[in-house]
């Protein structure tokens, strides 16, 4: 049982009654100067049905109504008042404490033989006595007391299952006092107490306060146990898991109407820990990455405790780790390859592939640089997490040293035995020269004592092997006045493949004395699309020193006359029987004469004939005709045509 004072006894009051009007405590009150009021305690359910085993609180209210104050035994506002209380049970029976407390008696009688040292002659007869403040319901000051019991079972038997009634009734003693002034607070004898002489007692008066009347009901049914759901927020993605914190909201509530004590957590994994909320509601947040099992129960205040229920939280705000290998500090020729693991602690790799892989550089062919950068690789958790990896500061060189060669200078011509200093240099901004070296070092004589052609080549590599080389020719001795040779075809025939003409190549090509290449340009080019007819072409030939030769040859594209009269040699060349030779010859005669006539447009009439000639070969393949020969005359037939235009 625990009481709360709403307004505090003030001892000391006593003293201001010796100042108050007498009329304020000398006439006894008429009625009851005190209330009681109870009511049901904190957590009683809001219907008034208790189940069964569940604690029935009740609280005793008693309040100063009269507006004056009231004398009355000392210890009064300490009583149990909860053990005046008188239940009505379901069957009519009334149900009392089964140790009533003696709370009100007359007050002892002492003698003040001193007030605050001062010896008292005579000494004075008083009472102990209780001032309870009257200044008006509600005022300030005003007395008034609570008196709670936490389960009204512990002292009076509530074990029939119905409803019952209650009431309180509080005897009380009131003193009637002649003198206000005759209240004694500092008598020696009695430290800390509040007397009156009694000789001022002139009265008294017996109340019994009785209260309202409180109905509950007691159930007969046993409490369920308590039901909690769980929110956990945000919701996990649909991989199961969450890339930030998670807020697990839980809700408690009673199927039996019993109020809830707690609610209980308790989480297990990544992030182990015991947490306990009061009443219905209340929260966690998991932070920690990885899975944690958050494992709750309610608890209602009967005592009642919720089957543990699991919720299992995955939390994964951390992206893969992705470890590669280190570039070395050295230079490479080639790409460079590095090996990379990755792992994931928490949600784990969305591809296991990307547990183990490789990054390459791809530094393009002439280049050369100390900052090459891999490619790059995305690596993504389940959860969603994901990181690119690259790896930087990697040294390749793909290029092959620079050079300079001033000296001989090209084709140059110098005296026997003129003093010429060879002048070259080398430079490279990759890994570094290993080697630049001509005939002679840069700045010393070039050979010049043997007259004829010489060719100066100087050579340079840098650390990875990249090598590039230039090289001169001169001559020693007198100038060169010597045109090159040029050799060009006599002329080059060829049938035509379309209207258009034929592509055709040739071969030229010259000699130098001196000039080991000299340079040949012909127009039109090898490779061109001649057309039909004859086309000079002209070529010349330039040496070093500048001697030219030029020379022309003729280009032939026969026409489709011109191919069916090769044609019609070629039949007669095979030596057939001579019905099918004349029966080939006069289909192509035919053709001839159809081209005569294609020329005022009858393009039509030269096709078929071209078509029925192919038709004959190919009905005399293997039997008047070889296979091959066969095949021959319709290749030809068949480009013919081409020439022609026939569809």
């Amino acid at each position: 049982m625990s009481r709360r004072t709403l307004a505090p006894l003030l001892v000391a009051l006593a003293l201001v009654l010796a100042g108050a009007a007498a009329a304020r405590a000398q006439a006894p009150p008429a009625g009851p100067p005190l209330k009681a009021t109870i009511v049901l305690g904190q957590g009683a359910p809001a219907d008034g049905v208790f189940p069964a085993g569940v604690p029935v609180p009740i609280v005793v209210q008693i309040e100063n109504v009269s507006g004056a104050d009231v004398a009355t035994t000392e210890g009064f506002s300490s009583t149990d008042f909860f053990r005046r209380l008188y239940f009505v049970d379901p069957q009519g029976g009334i149900v009392t404490n089964k140790v009533e407390e003696q709370i009100h008696t007359d007050s002892r009688v002492f003698m003040c033989l001193s007030r605050r040292g001062a010896l008292q002659r005579p000494a004075i007869p008083v009472a102990p006595i209780e001032v309870l403040v009257g200044t008006g319901p509600g005022a300030p000051g005003n007395f008034f007391r609570e008196y709670e019991i936490d389960d009204a079972r512990r002292f009076y038997d509530l074990s029939r299952p119905g409803r019952y009634s209650v009431t309180a009734r509080i005897p009380l003693l009131v003193f009637t006092l002649s003198d206000p002034a005759a209240v004694i607070d500092d008598c020696d004898q009695l430290p800390g107490l509040v007397a009156a002489n009694v000789a001022a007692l002139t009265g008294r008066a017996e109340f019994t306060i009785v209260s309202n009347t409180l109905e509950f009901e007691v159930d007969s049914l046993p409490p369920q146990p308590p039901a909690t759901t769980a929110t956990a927020a945000p919701a996990p993605g649909p991989s199961g898991w969450t890339r930030q914190s998670v807020t697990v909201s839980f809700t408690a509530t009673s199927p039996s109407n019993i109020p809830i004590q707690r609610i209980v957590i308790q989480t297990s994994g990544a992030q182990p820990g015991v947490q306990d909320l009061s009443g219905t509601k209340g929260s966690v947040t998991i932070t920690a990455d990885g899975q944690t099992s958050v494992a709750f129960h309610a608890e209602d205040i009967a005592g009642n405790i919720e089957a543990t229920q699991v919720l299992t939280v995955k939390v994964d705000g951390t992206q893969p780790i992705v470890t590669c290998e280190a570039p070395d500090t050295g230079w490479h020729a080639t790409d460079v390859t590095l090996a990379c693991t990755a792992q994931d602690p928490a949600s784990g790799l969305a591809n296991t592939s990307d547990a183990s892989f490789s990054l390459a550089t791809a530094v393009p062919a002439g280049t050369e640089t100390d900052a090459a950068t891999t490619d790059g690789r995305t690596v993504c958790d389940v959860a969603g997490n994901c990181v690119t990896k690259t790896v930087g500061g990697i040294k390749v060189d793909k290029k092959a040293p620079a050079m300079t060669l001033t000296s001989p200078t090209p084709d140059a011509v110098y005296d026997v035995g003129q003093v010429v200093l060879a002048g070259y240099g080398c430079t490279d901004g990759g890994s570094g020269l290993v080697a630049c070296a001509g005939p002679v070092a840069s700045g010393a004589a070039i050979d010049t004592a043997t007259p004829g052609v010489t060719t100066f080549t100087v050579n340079a590599m840098d650390a990875v092997g990249n090598a590039s080389s230039a090289s001169v020719t001169y001559r020693v001795g007198s100038q060169d006045t010597t045109p090159p040779v040029l050799t060009v075809p006599s002329s080059v025939t060829v049938d035509a493949t379309s209207p258009a003409g034929a592509l055709v190549t040739y071969a030229v090509s010259a000699t130098d004395d001196v000039t080991p290449s000299p340079t040949v340009a012909c127009a039109p080019v090898s490779g061109s699309t001649f057309p039909i007819g004859t086309t000079t072409v002209s070529c010349t030939a330039t040496d070093a020193a500048g001697n030219t030769t030029s020379k022309s040859f003729s280009v032939i594209v026969q026409a489709a006359a011109a191919q069916v009269a090769n044609l019609m040699d070629t039949v007669r060349s095979f030596n057939l029987k001579q019905g099918i030779t004349n029966s080939l010859d006069a289909k192509l005669q035919n053709v001839e004469d159809a081209l005569t006539s294609a020329k005022k447009g009858s393009v039509t009439s030269t096709c078929n004939q071209m078509s029925a000639f192919i038709n004959e070969t190919k009905a005399q393949s293997g039997k008047a005709l070889t296979v091959d020969q066969a095949t021959q005359l319709q290749s030809a037939a068949t480009r013919i045509r081409a020439v022609i235009g026939c569809p």
